[in-house]
């Protein structure tokens, strides 16, 4: 048997947030379209999003440690993306654009978490 190429502990954490960030951002989503059908779920997308800023807290402290450039530039680039959303008026063009940003790093942060563990 083979034995597994082994990676950093902090580059395995760094893996398990980005999942985490992965499925809040999912359960965002689902709720997202419960409020747009006029279902109840504000105090559920706060919580939610409060969860988002909690993990990438902890994804931010994670980089320092991570031994991968490329997952460590991810994840800077993903919390500079979320600052400049959060920071946009609400309803903004300048937040819809922030938010497509923030989109798509987490996708490249995704897919850097993804390349690391190969």
């Amino acid at each position: 048997m083979a034995l597994a190429a082994l990676i950093p502990l902090a580059d395995h954490r760094a893996r398990r947030l980005v999942e985490r960030l992965l499925e809040i951002q999912g359960e965002i989503d689902h709720a997202a379209r419960q409020l747009l059908s006029g279902r109840r779920a504000e105090a559920r997308l706060e919580d939610l999003l409060d969860d988002i800023d909690r993990t990438l807290v902890d994804l931010a402290r994670t980089a320092r440690h991570v031994d991968s450039p490329a997952l460590r530039e991810a994840i800077d680039a993903t919390c500079r993306a979320h600052a400049r959303w959060s920071c946009a008026r609400l309803g903004s063009e300048e937040e819809r654009s922030a938010a497509a940003v923030y989109l798509e790093s987490v996708d490249a942060l995704a897919k850097a978490a993804e390349r690391r563990r190969a």
